[in-house]
């Protein structure tokens, strides 16, 4: 079995152990047609329900400190770790936005850092994304 394999299926057994379930509901956004129009945002497909694990951002991590200082993240943001294999970043030709809904029916929701998640990679393969959210107090994202 490769490396790769193996880790996916480590990864997926502390999923099964520690995760929590999350929904990821993706939208496309949409220009107007002149130039004072706003934009919009359009739901592209059906929500995806998947589990991933939930952690608070930690001030003493060099990387979270650092979106802290640039204002990407703040108090109440958090990070999710969920299957390589889930989109995060940008379509060719459109902005993709992702609003993350946490719990089961969802009790927070959240919107995506654009950073795109990042992916670990081993032998070519995602093994897992991490992602920031920062959190969304009404719900929704603008324009939705």
């Amino acid at each position: 079995m490769a490396i790769s394999s193996r880790l996916i299926n480590g990864f997926n057994r502390i999923i099964q152990k520690a995760g929590t379930q999350v929904v990821l509901t993706y939208y496309i956004q949409t220009l107007g047609s002149v130039y004072d129009e706003p934009t919009g945002l359009t739901k592209s497909g059906n929500s995806v329900w998947t589990s991933g694990l939930v952690l608070t951002f930690n001030p003493d991590s060099t990387t979270d400190a650092l979106l802290m200082t640039q204002g990407k993240i703040a108090e109440g943001s958090v990070k999710l770790f969920i299957a390589g294999s889930l989109i995060f970043s940008y379509i060719t030709g459109s902005v993709l936005q992702v609003k993350v809904g946490i719990g089961s029916p969802p009790s927070s929701m959240y919107s995506l850092v654009p950073l795109g998640g990042v992916p670990y990679e081993v032998e070519g393969i995602k093994v897992y994304k991490k992602v920031y959210l920062n959190s969304l107090p009404n719900g929704s994202l603008i324009g939705e």
